[in-house]
């Protein structure tokens, strides 16, 4: 302090010898606060410890000492928050509070972006997640499955492979169970128009849509159950119905791609079950013309045709 003292009587703007006066009069008090601070960091007491070496960097801005142990202590609590968070974040994972555990990882990156813990933290979130959606997917599918309710199983298991392309599981769920629900849509859709069966075309398309059904490893109640009675009424197609033809004996009758019959008063032909266009002429009147519809269960197995109009 004396070479201090000296220089400043000397020149007494001299900055070197002003700071190094400052510095001499505080150093007693800097190296206490160091002392303090050490102590307080050999047990560990890092807040302490920091708050020490905080007071001593603001005694004395130019102690690398007191810089480096400032520096030091900060790094270790940042350490210790930052072995906090990560720890805190993958316990709130567990526990399955996703967001919680997120705002845990991000903020334990903002600490140390250079650690990749924080990412594998969030991309491990991510993955449960992941994880989890599909399991509920794939709990979803089966529910609709066991229902039988085929298309919202297919878009069950649709979703699953949106979530994971290369799933067989997915795959063969959206298979089966588009295939299936386009079955039954099929089965309603011939159930509803039974009249056409008797169409060639229309009953090989039923037979093959049978086969199809028949191919199939449990199809499911409900297919079974349509495609039973879609194949009895198939075979009832296929079997004459008997009909009662009356007419007057004066005129002649004719049924579209069946035959002609001529004049009669009562005739019966057999008929497969179809839409029929009837047919009757007589000289002098009006044609008449009629469309029977021929079914296994008729309200009446008889029709008439009379031309009885003059012209």
């Amino acid at each position: 302090m004396h070479h201090f003292e000296l220089a400043k009587s000397i020149d007494v703007k001299n900055i070197q010898a002003l700071n190094g006066l400052k510095r001499a009069e505080t150093l007693q008090q800097l190296f206490a606060l160091l002392e303090k601070g050490g102590i307080f960091e050999a047990v560990n007491r890092l807040e302490d410890a920091k708050l020490s070496y905080q007071q001593a960097v603001e005694l004395d801005s130019l102690s690398q000492e007191a810089k480096a142990a400032l520096t030091r202590v900060t790094h270790r609590l940042t350490n210790i928050k930052f072995s906090r968070l990560i720890a805190n974040g993958f316990s709130l994972l567990e526990a399955r509070q996703f967001e919680d555990a997120r705002r845990a990882f991000i903020t334990a990156r903002k600490l140390i972006p250079s650690s990749n813990k924080p990412n594998q933290g969030i991309a491990k979130i991510e993955q449960v997640i992941h994880s989890e959606k599909i399991s509920a997917l794939t709990a979803e599918a089966q529910h609709f499955e066991g229902n039988e309710d085929w298309g919202f199983a297919a878009q069950s298991y649709q979703q699953i492979l949106d979530l994971a392309s290369n799933s067989a599981l997915a795959i063969d769920g959206v298979a089966r169970n588009q295939q299936r629900a386009t079955l039954l849509t099929k089965l309603d859709d011939h159930l509803a128009r039974k009249e056409r069966l008797s169409s060639v075309q229309i009953s090989n398309q039923v037979e093959v849509l049978l086969q199809e059904i028949a191919s199939l490893d449990n199809p499911g109640n409900n297919i079974i159950q349509r495609a039973t009675k879609l194949e009895g009424l198939l075979k009832l197609s296929k079997q004459p119905v008997s009909i009662l033809l009356q007419s007057d004996n004066q005129t002649d009758v004719v049924i579209f791609k069946v035959g002609k019959f001529g004049q009669f008063e009562n005739k019966k032909i057999e008929l497969k079950p179809g839409k029929y266009t009837i047919v009757g002429s007589r000289a002098g009147f009006r044609d008449v013309r009629k469309i029977l519809t021929v079914a296994a269960e008729m309200d009446s197995n008889s029709i008439s045709i009379r031309c009885e109009e003059p012209i």
